[in-house]
């Protein structure tokens, strides 16, 4: 929920905004006022971004993979 701008951080709330939209039927806005003063363009944007990335980067995919089986084994 940090408001910092680094790298590290972007991309680790890039791919939380994005995994939140792909597992849960919430909306962009419900997404983006969860991590607060994130409007429902900033969620669009980190999903547009994360899925594009995600196509052409091997290991994030393996990685965002490995974090959503992980969600799955924790939530069963």
């Amino acid at each position: 929920r940090s408001p910092k701008r680094n790298r590290d951080l972007a991309l680790a709330r890039h791919v939380a905004l994005y995994l939140m939209k792909r597992m849960t039927s919430r909306s962009l806005r419900e997404i983006g006022s969860y991590l607060e003063r994130r409007d429902h363009t900033t969620v669009l944007h980190a999903c547009e971004k994360i899925g594009r990335q995600e196509k052409i980067d091997r290991a994030l995919s393996i990685e965002l993979s490995e974090i959503i089986e992980k969600i799955h084994r924790s939530n069963a």
